[in-house]
């Protein structure tokens, strides 16, 4: 029996299993070699036969193959127009293919570990599938997945303690914590400032590692933006696959101007896998050329560098197209620059205005680490440098990572310490939740409000929390006639939910004894909530009957888009 972390991302995905033998996690490489990290891409013929994933698929050119990339990103789309656009219909939904590229995923590394059964599978989720109500129901979707796999014991698919989706911040933040113990001998207390540039997405997180007494420690994410896919309807944003696509369409312009238009079609993408590929295997090229002379267009320019200009060749419609360090940086600084360096402005303000001591170089409490694959390029790098004042032997980056390599690994070698139990996070709510209902005999904008469970309130897994008026009060019996909202808080303030009919519905037709019941909560390991609703014979005064809700789909359950602004100021303010 073997623990897995796996970081899922956009457009690579990297796995993990720990090594109970010499205590400590190890990142697991399939048949292609050493490299780590397996294309996010997945392959078939029309009838679902020829299946392939990772480079085989990447780079499969046979004819008649289909070809999915992004589908992580699509599980919480619900567009149909979008969706067809990226290459997906009614049989090959994202579920489904993420469902045929894990399965595949973890049938090659079980066989490459020569084991058969998975202990705990642990897979990492995007900060913004826990506090975006347009992407929260992908953590339902992956976890759903995953426990509908047969690898785990009595091939009964996961169980609810034997899969767990974490947010990446928390992952990685719980890889360098244990890594600052292994090296310190103590435990972290402070802020990690995680800037995750990865293919499709930027995700800049500020977390804060608590100490507890029993060793362990509490991870909280305190501030999370980036810049991603399904910013824009399904649009790729500002990462590595736009800079990748950029510098190559860039490239061919520069080389044959006579070329009008630039088709994406599969001879293009096979440039912008070229480019990929040089891009890593010049890793330390790019690094000393940045070095030397800088990451500015001007300083990279032809007569400065004589021989070393030009960084690689491809080739597009059988013509020879050469790229220049001057162009990289030019793309670069129209591509990527501006919206990264936005970003990183804004945490900067709220470090500030939080009056974190993100400046001093010498501090313990506070640690910068750039992680994901685009975050290991020179002028990603060079950028997060200069913005944060980063210096020669700086306190803020050391003590946190063994080997510079680990930082494309970080977020997988998190999940692998939280699936093995060897370092524990204490649980605490990512969701505060409570019906919001109207008194009986009530003018409407009179409210009852309560949670059931509170933002970051510290939980047991799958324990039931009851909605009371106080916290020493007994259970609040609910009129449920009078339900029309839910209170939900991720962090940002309490915002109410108008409930869709059917869901209404759905609550009421728990009752069967009475319109009287009262409401608790739980939430799983992955943070899905489950309603109970307590039938209650208000005149014999005795529950009859509980009815668990799992609230799996936000988008089906709750009307996101109807929120009056001037009832949301009136219920916050009486919050």
């Amino acid at each position: 029996m073997i623990d897995i972390g796996i970081d899922f991302g956009s457009t690579y995905t990297i796995v993990s299993v720990y090594r109970r033998d010499i205590e400590k996690p190890e990142t697991v490489s399939l048949s292609e070699g050493d490299n780590a990290a397996i294309p996010t891409v997945y392959s078939c013929k029309k009838d679902g036969t020829k299946e392939q994933i990772g480079w085989s698929a990447k780079h499969n050119t046979v004819l008649g193959i289909k070809k999915y990339r992004a589908f992580k990103m699509m599980l919480s789309e619900d567009d149909s127009e979008v969706l067809k656009e990226r290459g997906f219909d009614e049989e090959n939904t994202p579920e489904a293919i993420t469902k045929k590229y894990i399965s595949k995923l973890l049938e090659k590394v079980l066989s490459r570990e020569n084991d058969k059964i998975i202990g705990n599978l642990v897979l990492g989720a995007p900060e913004v599938w826990y506090d975006a109500f347009s992407t929260i129901d992908g953590r339902t979707k992956l976890r759903d997945i995953c426990r509908s796999l047969p690898y785990f014991a009595q091939n009964k698919g996961g169980k609810k303690e034997t899969v767990r989706i974490v947010s990446e911040p928390a992952a990685a933040s719980a890889y360098f914590a244990y890594n600052y113990k292994q090296i310190k001998k103590k435990t972290f207390d402070g802020n990690i400032l995680l800037i995750d540039y990865g293919g499709g997405t930027l995700d800049i997180s500020l977390t804060e590692v608590i100490p507890s007494a029993d060793g362990n420690f509490e991870i909280r994410v305190l501030n999370h933006a980036g810049a991603g896919e399904n910013e824009q309807k399904g649009e790729i944003g500002q990462a590595g696959i736009i800079y990748m696509e950029s510098l190559t369409k860039a490239a061919i312009k520069a080389n044959h101007p006579e070329i009008e238009e630039i088709a994406l079609d599969e001879e293009f993408f096979e440039c912008v896998n070229a480019v990929e590929k040089s891009l890593m295997s010049g890793t330390d090229v790019i690094d000393e050329i940045v070095s030397e002379f800088g990451t500015s267009p001007d300083d990279l320019d032809e007569d400065r560098m004589d021989d070393e200009f030009y960084f690689a060749k491809i080739k597009y419609d059988g013509k020879d197209v050469l790229i220049s360090y001057q162009l990289m940086a030019e793309v670069y600084d129209r591509v990527i620059r501006p919206v990264f360096g936005a970003k990183m402005k804004e945490f900067i303000q709220y470090m500030d205005d939080a009056k974190i001591d993100w400046k001093n170089r010498t501090t313990e409490k506070f640690k910068i680490v750039l992680v994901g694959g685009f975050g290991n390029f020179a002028f990603v790098k060079a950028q997060m440098k200069e913005c944060f004042g980063i210096s020669h032997n700086d306190n803020r980056q050391k003590d946190i990572l063994m080997s510079d390599s680990e930082c494309e690994k970080a977020i997988s070698l998190g999940c692998t310490i939280l699936a093995s139990g060897t370092v524990s996070i204490r649980n605490t709510a990512p969701i505060g939740i409570g019906v919001l209902t109207v008194p009986l005999g009530e003018k409407k904008k009179k409210y009852n409000l309560s949670y059931g469970l509170r933002y970051h309130q510290e939980i047991e897994f799958n324990k039931e929390y009851i909605q009371k008026r106080n916290e020493n009060a007994g259970p609040e019996y609910i009129y449920l006639n009078g339900i029309e909202r839910m209170l939900v808080d991720t962090g940002k303030g309490p915002l109410p939910l108008s409930l869709k009919p059917k869901f209404i519905d759905l609550i009421k037709s728990a009752a069967q004894k009475s319109f009287f019941a009262y409401i608790g909560f739980s939430l799983d390991p992955s943070g899905v909530v489950t309603l109970y609703i307590h039938d209650y014979d208000h005149i014999n005064k005795v529950e009859t009957n509980v009815t668990p809700i799992e609230l799996a789909s936000y988008k089906s359950l709750f009307d996101t888009q109807s929120i009056d602004e001037r009832e949301l100021e009136y219920i916050r303010a009486s919050v």
